[in-house]
């Protein structure tokens, strides 16, 4: 019988989920997940290779309707053979997903967006009384819920958004080292710090050239300004920056498919806008695929951001 589990591979949130789950299950087989059909696909393809009587984790990630019967499909063949399946999630979900993941035989939990992050579910249930395994979990959420972070959190953030500009195998291994020294009790050694260095190198140019690259346009009466993401920059830096430098009350970051959205106007679910794009998240923060590859197709890109946000409003 394997331990295993699945957590988001784009924040601090995932990759604590995942060292948590090590401290307590220290033979435990890491895997990184993000959202868009090839890497649900990816996903699947991973759950029908797993065996009879395997321990599987699924946590801080959303399930969106564009997979949830697929994906409940090969989750129901998972626990007829004998696998246990829990799921742990505080992203918004629809109520036929819910369905389906229970009627499939996993154990889900899913709370509230507000109640906890991914990180503290997975403390609540394989963390018992390791208060190290607490103090991961706080700052997971910490960085989730965007509150005033620590310089140890904030080095995270940024090596997490390095890693992310990585191809995937690369970035996954990297992540992969990273939860295990977190679970070790190590925030930081020599290589990950060296990373952070190279990071904080690459930042500035990225910024530079973010900020002549973002554009605006109104949506009914509110301003969304988009902007095309360099790398090392991440989803929630680039619309950290975005929203300090244009007065906007939704901010879009944009790299070749991937899309993810940010408020500062509570009048926006972004969640609903994600969902028109193949996507999910948070009201306040959430993410999809667009069909156009951003990098060639900019207007295409552009038109299809507007159109999510237009259905979403109406």
């Amino acid at each position: 019988m394997a331990n295993v589990i699945f957590s988001h591979r784009r924040d601090v949130d995932g990759l604590m989920s995942a060292a948590i789950f090590l401290r307590r299950f220290r033979d435990a087989k890491l895997n990184f997940v993000d959202y868009g059909k090839e890497n649900v696909e990816e996903l699947i393809k991973k759950l029908y290779a797993l065996s009879q009587g395997d321990f599987v984790v699924i946590a801080d990630f959303g399930l969106d309707d564009d997979y949830a019967k697929r994906l409940s499909d090969v989750l129901s063949e998972l626990t007829k053979k004998g696998a246990i399946v829990y799921w742990l999630d505080h992203h918004n979900w629809s109520e036929q997903s819910i369905s389906l993941v229970k009627q499939a035989g996993v154990h889900l939990l899913k709370v509230k967006d507000e109640e906890a992050c991914g990180a503290e579910l997975v403390h609540k249930l394989f963390g018992g009384n390791d208060k190290f395994s607490l103090t991961l979990s706080q700052i997971a959420h910490s960085t989730d819920f965007h509150l005033p972070l620590d310089e140890v959190a904030k080095t995270l953030v940024c090596v997490v958004d390095y890693y992310n500009s990585m191809e995937k195998s690369v970035c996954d291994k990297n992540l992969e080292r990273l939860a295990q020294n977190l679970a070790e009790g190590v925030f930081l050694d020599s290589l990950t710090y060296e990373h952070f260095l190279e990071y904080k190198k690459q930042e500035e140019k990225a910024i530079e050239q973010l900020l002549k690259d973002t554009r605006t346009f109104k949506v009914n009466d509110f301003v969304v300004a988009v902007g095309f993401a360099k790398d090392p920059l991440g989803p929630t830096k680039t619309c950290d920056i975005i929203r300090e430098n244009v007065k906007s009350d939704i901010q879009v970051y944009v790299k070749g498919k991937k899309v993810s959205f940010r408020r500062s106007n509570n009048a926006i679910d972004c969640s609903k806008i994600a969902k028109n794009l193949s996507g999910g998240g948070h009201e306040y923060a959430a993410g999809g695929e667009l069909a156009f590859d951003a990098e060639k197709h900019r207007d295409e890109a552009l038109e299809e951001i507007k159109k999510a946000i237009q259905k979403a409003l109406s």
